[in-house]
């Protein structure tokens, strides 16, 4: 079969501010431990890009998969709906084990890898939908919602100190896993995340000059990560839980701009923008991943903030959190 080359979302279609002001949607039902979900649908639908994809044809032209079209179906409903909707669909029995292996609705899950898991399946179907039993050419999968909404790439390099070398490797990424370290502000937390790190001592860099497995040399050298593409909105993790049994629950402080160009390559791609505005936050409240409650702050689109605890929605200032939206 030959590849397909195609865009399956167009750069063009990206929205990332409201075209105009709308509603701010309803709660949702918590029937069993199902915060984690609720928390993420909520920050998902008050982020422009993601409405408008969802409002705008979700993708290449062809009928929704499964999961696309429960989740237009859920956003037309909480738009449609004067108080709490329940998000039936998504609560189905094995449902949120195919969003996220292991995962189920018995028990407290972390929202972080339910919603990656379930960006990765809306994913998998825009590309399905697009190549129709062709395959798809290698850089048209990066061309999907995902990617266009959330996709930037990381820079990881390696300079040699006293050698005339230095490697660059690129890889994409749809969300930010930024270590707390000592910490005390997300810009901390980023600058610690691409400072660097010297390779020496009894950790030398491996440089390799020929074939042989006797061809390299132990050199000094610097490792360095840093944002190479930044993405069109940006999802920041603060990994709060170095165990599943352990939170680090120290109060990280933030403003509603991020700056990123401090934590970009020198020569980054000149792709999407480099000031971002807080829009939405998900909070984790409790000690340990299996137990807890999840809650999002929004930013809705007549620009009031709003809390988003299962059912209930009442209007707020914004706080601080775990997961950071920012466009």
């Amino acid at each position: 079969m030959m590849a397909r080359s195609t865009d399956l979302y167009p750069v063009e279609k990206v929205e990332l501010r409201w075209p105009s002001v709308r509603r701010v949607g309803c709660g949702l039902v918590n029937p069993h431990a199902t915060c984690f979900m609720n928390a993420s649908f909520q920050a998902l639908f008050h982020l422009p890009p993601v409405v408008a994809w969802l409002e705008g044809g979700h993708g290449a032209g062809g009928e929704p998969g499964p999961f696309t079209g429960k989740l237009l179906r859920l956003y037309a409903k909480m738009q449609a709906s004067p108080g709490p909707v329940h998000a039936k669909e998504f609560c189905e029995p094995g449902v949120i084990g195919q969003i996220c292996a292991g995962h189920h609705t018995a028990k407290m899950e972390y929202a972080e890898e339910w919603l990656m898991g379930l960006l990765g399946r809306l994913h998998e179907e825009a590309v399905a939908d697009a190549v129709r039993g062709g395959s798809a050419a290698p850089e048209m999968e990066y061309t999907s919602f995902l990617y266009r909404i959330f996709g930037g790439k990381l820079r990881n390099q390696i300079c040699c100190l006293a050698e005339d070398f230095t490697r660059n490797v690129e890889e994409r990424f749809a969300s930010l896993e930024v270590e707390l370290g000592e910490a005390k502000t997300i810009e901390e937390a980023l600058a610690s995340y691409t400072r660097g790190e010297r390779l020496d001592g009894d950790n030398k860099y491996r440089l390799e000059h020929g074939p042989g497995k006797h061809d390299f040399r132990m050199v000094d050298a610097t490792k360095r990560i840093t944002i190479s593409q930044a993405p069109n909105a940006l999802m920041v993790v603060l990994k709060r839980f170095p165990l599943p049994d352990m939170k680090d629950s120290r109060k990280i402080k933030f403003s509603a701009t991020l700056d990123v160009q401090p934590y970009m390559s020198e020569d980054a791609e000149e792709s999407g923008p480099m000031r971002y505005d807080l829009n939405a936050v998900i909070v984790h409240a409790g000690e340990t991943t299996q137990s807890g409650h999840y809650f999002t702050y929004a930013k809705a689109a007549n620009g009031m903030w709003h809390l988003f605890n299962d059912e209930s929605v009442q209007s707020v200032r914004h706080h601080s959190s775990l997961h950071f939206f920012f466009l």
